[in-house]
């Protein structure tokens, strides 16, 4: 299974727009989205996503009934904070904010060969795509490109086990 993993959007609906056209010439079959959407508009793109789409809300996710509603309407599965869930044989535990180092190696304990497990963050804009045996840290940076001038997205294949950063620009 192909993962489309984005942040921190920040309304920015044309990067978003490219996003979602490189998960779906990738094959992606879900989208995680680990916060910082801003506005129910900025869903507006995901009306035609046919995939699974699993977020959680950001600390710039101001008007939240808004996005609550547009999750509902798009039937997504979101999250006000941390989440855990399964998906394409992966456990994946999904938040906005970055890691501590205890939860790093309490997932450490958690993950095996059989089912690698995924931590999903946001909120830095800087990418991280880093593995420690069947444990992988994951931030795909900033979809919106407004801090770094950079936006990016990631793809995890389930079935290799790679993640792989790409560039929206």
């Amino acid at each position: 299974m192909i993962l489309a993993i984005l942040s921190d959007s920040h309304d920015h609906l044309d990067y978003l727009g490219r996003a979602l056209e490189r998960a779906r010439s990738a094959g992606a079959q879900a989208i995680i989205h680990a916060g910082d959407f801003v506005s129910p508009f900025s869903l507006n793109p995901f009306q035609d996503w046919e995939g699974e789409l699993y977020a959680v809300l950001g600390n710039n996710d101001g008007e939240r009934e808004g996005l609550r509603r547009r999750f509902a309407s798009l039937g997504a599965h979101y999250y006000e904070g941390p989440v855990q869930f399964k998906l394409g044989g992966l456990q994946i535990s999904l938040q906005h904010f970055p890691y501590r180092e205890e939860e790093v190696a309490a997932a450490q304990l958690q993950a095996s060969p059989e089912r690698p497990t995924l931590l999903i963050s946001g909120h830095t804009h800087q990418p991280l795509l880093h593995r420690e045996g069947a444990l992988w840290l994951l931030n795909p940076g900033e979809c919106c490109g407004w801090l770094s001038k950079r936006p990016t997205m990631a793809l995890f294949d389930s079935a290799s086990r790679q993640a792989q950063l790409l560039e929206l620009a």
